[in-house]
């Protein structure tokens, strides 16, 4: 198995992860959509041409995420979608919804997620959500994940982390 610090070394061969857009015209830029049902959300029907959509798909597929107002609850959308949910697994807003409020973000990437990793990166999300830079949706129409967003996405928790040091 891959730990993490190969994990992390890996990030430079990737552009961008997205995690959060600003608008449906940003969402635009990564791919196709179409709205939930009647909800602030939207799943991807095909991926855009560009670097950004292409390291998406490397980690997504167009059925197993959707975007979705950090405003709503997620589990109507997500059962409306028709996506898989892992047993065992959580739903979860790769971006914390609380986070993505106070920056202003307007969609949120939702996923099915290892249950530990999700719940053991909630301190650190708390704490950002008190730090939240307000204006960081209108430098960062698109934002990139970061280490916090990798950790949940790889299932690494707080415990598995200080085991590798």
């Amino acid at each position: 198995m891959t730990n993490y610090d190969e994990k992390f070394k890996a990030l430079n061969l990737c552009a961008g992860l997205p995690v959060a857009v600003n608008s449906l015209d940003t969402l635009n830029r990564i791919g196709r959509f179409l709205q939930i049902g009647e909800y602030d959300a939207y799943r991807l029907t095909s991926f855009s041409n560009n670097p950004i959509s292409s390291t998406l798909a490397k980690f997504f597929s167009i059925n197993d995420h959707i975007w979705i107002s950090p405003e709503i609850v997620h589990e109507p959308p997500w059962n409306k979608s028709g996506f898989f949910k892992n047993p065992g697994s959580d739903l979860d807003h790769l971006h914390s919804k609380a986070v993505a409020k106070n920056e202003r973000y307007k969609y949120v990437l939702l996923y099915s997620c290892e249950r530990g990793a999700n719940r053991s990166a909630g301190n650190e999300e708390f704490v950002r959500s008190q730090n939240a830079d307000l204006k960081r949706s209108e430098k960062q129409p698109i934002l990139i994940a970061d280490e916090l967003h990798w950790r949940k996405l790889w299932g690494v928790t707080q415990k598995n982390l200080k085991s590798s040091e």
